[in-house]
């Protein structure tokens, strides 16, 4: 009876090694893949962090864009107000020039009678 104890029991020993040799191989592949898994989780972080990195950058430039675009309608006001105000002028002296004509044509006139 202790002979058929020691026979089952090594027939067991023999049976649970290979379960345990595949126990071994799935802990190890399972940390293999944990830290894979880490791995993958860094650089997706680090590609969120430059990709965030980017649209500031972009935000920066829009913001830039449009401050410039603000200066830019600002002077081109200023630009338009310039060119009414040249305008004017130049109307006022063709006026005063049609004006100093027609009283040099009246002087003329008096001196020839």
């Amino acid at each position: 009876e202790v002979r058929q104890l020691a026979t089952r029991t090594q027939e067991a020993t023999l049976n649970i090694q290979p379960l345990l040799q595949r126990f071994r191989q799935t802990t190890e592949q399972t940390v293999q893949l944990t830290r894979e898994g880490q791995a993958l989780s860094r650089e997706g972080t680090q590609a969120v962090t430059s990709v965030r990195e980017s649209f500031s950058q972009v935000n920066e430039a829009l913001d830039r864009i449009s401050s410039m675009s603000v200066q830019i309608s600002s002077a081109m006001e200023q630009q338009g107000q310039v060119a009414e105000d040249l305008n004017r002028q130049v109307m006022r002296i063709a006026d005063a020039s049609r004006h100093s004509a027609a009283k040099a044509l009246d002087g003329r006139r008096i001196s020839e009678e």
